[in-house]
């Protein structure tokens, strides 16, 4: 069984690490209770203890019952735990609750070496996260296909990078008055020689947990520099390039050290190229966060919140981070005019943008109506399916030296 605690992170932080350490120290508790051999009916070992219990690291627990006389007493042990763990326990003269996610996996049907073991029981945990978190999931076929097809994605993907098979599509982002073209966000594509297109939600996971991603983001980071270098010889203005920064980039020591070389290399101006980060990225660690948007800052990178209001959604970092940019999240956008909370929210998002003398972005505009609406409320940049998806270089490159005319008499 393999447990993670719920929102942990966020009782650390918000009631400090000795709070952190007396919770542990109470689930650890909680957990030898809940798997007492004298009061588990699931253990079938007479002068056994019939379970291991262990503490991973943070706060990963993995107990390991054995003499099982039926799967279905597994489930009594894990609810059993879920209820303990679920108790409120008082910290630092906080009332707090917490909850747990558990993944199970079984032997020898689910592996028959510890290490199998352990990485299926944890993808059974995802699974509880998946679905809201404090549950119990056990590995299935479903999900030992899914960690073969992953298996075989990773190798692929391994593959695709070193036969280039990844490329960059680029989707324009419009100023709201004039319709000129100002930027552009590039995004990998996997065009896969026998799949075809692969979809990003299915392989930048897949990269993510492999370490591919590191060297993927860098091709990411040069190939746009190149490209953003390319225009400008070509006669374009001062127009600006983003990347996305995944959770794992950003914590990679050489991340600065390679966006410097990649700069020396193509000779773009770093005051034109805009790194995105969701806000779940700044919050990880706010302190080290703090320090690299610094350095970035520094180097002359203009630096922007991605999916601004599906996060932590803290009013603080924006006062503190050095940020130049948000974007409002698309799920805000998609259904003006017509639901006047989204409307309330995004004019409140765009009014504190303001404030802060931010430049504010809005993704996913897909109507007129929407145009409309955000013009009025005074929204820089606009971009969406209005007017363009994401596209390859060569089509994204005539939208650099004509304006649209979308909602226009032109």
């Amino acid at each position: 069984m393999f447990l993670d605690l719920d929102n942990f992170k966020r009782i650390n932080d918000s009631l400090g690490h000795k709070a952190g350490d007396q919770l542990l120290e109470e689930v650890s508790r909680r957990l030898q209770q809940s798997v007492r051999t004298t009061d588990v009916a699931a253990i079938d070992k007479p002068g056994g203890s019939g379970h291991s219990l262990a503490r991973l690291g943070g706060d990963e627990f993995t107990v390991m019952l054995s003499g099982i006389k039926d799967l279905h007493h597994v489930g009594i042990v894990a609810d059993r735990i879920l209820k303990n763990l679920s108790e409120p326990v008082m910290l630092e003269g906080n009332r707090v609750v917490v909850t747990s996610s558990i993944g199970v996996s079984i032997y020898p049907e689910d592996g028959s070496e510890i290490d199998s073991l352990l990485k299926h029981a944890d993808a059974a945990m995802y699974q509880v996260k998946y679905k809201g978190r404090n549950g119990v999931f056990f590995y299935d076929d479903e999900l030992r296909q899914q960690s073969q097809n992953r298996i075989q994605l990773e190798a692929e993907l391994y593959k695709a990078l070193q036969n280039d098979e990844m490329t960059l599509f680029y989707q324009p982002k419009v100023n709201a008055t004039t319709q000129k073209v100002e930027g552009f966000e590039a995004l990998i594509r996997w065009i896969h020689p026998e799949r075809g297109m692969v979809s990003p939600a299915d392989f930048i996971p897949v990269a993510e947990e492999s370490g591919l991603i590191i060297p993927m983001g860098k091709w990411v980071i040069k190939t746009a520099c190149k490209q953003l270098q390319a225009w400008r010889k070509a006669g374009a203005g001062p127009i600006t390039m983003a990347v996305n920064i995944s959770c794992h980039q950003f914590a990679d020591h050489y991340l600065l050290e390679s966006v410097e070389q990649i700069f020396e290399e193509t000779g773009v101006e770093p005051e034109l190229i805009e790194f995105e980060l969701t806000e779940s990225v700044l919050m990880q660690d706010a302190e080290t966060a703090m320090k690299v948007l610094k350095e970035m800052k520094r180097m002359g990178l203009k630096l922007s919140v991605d999916d601004f209001g599906t996060g932590y959604s803290s009013m603080s970092y924006l006062k503190h981070f050095p940020l130049d940019v948000i974007k409002i999240d698309r799920s805000f956008i998609m259904d003006i005019p017509h639901d006047e909370q989204d409307m309330t929210i995004t004019t409140a998002i765009i009014s504190l943008a303001r404030a802060l003398e931010l430049g504010v972005v809005a993704e996913g505009v897909e109507t007129q109506e929407q145009l409309a609406f955000l013009r009025d409320c005074d929204c820089e940049q606009i971009q969406g399916f209005l007017f363009s998806p994401p596209v390859p270089a060569e089509k994204a490159e005539p939208m650099i030296y004509k304006p649209f005319s979308i909602g226009t008499d032109d």
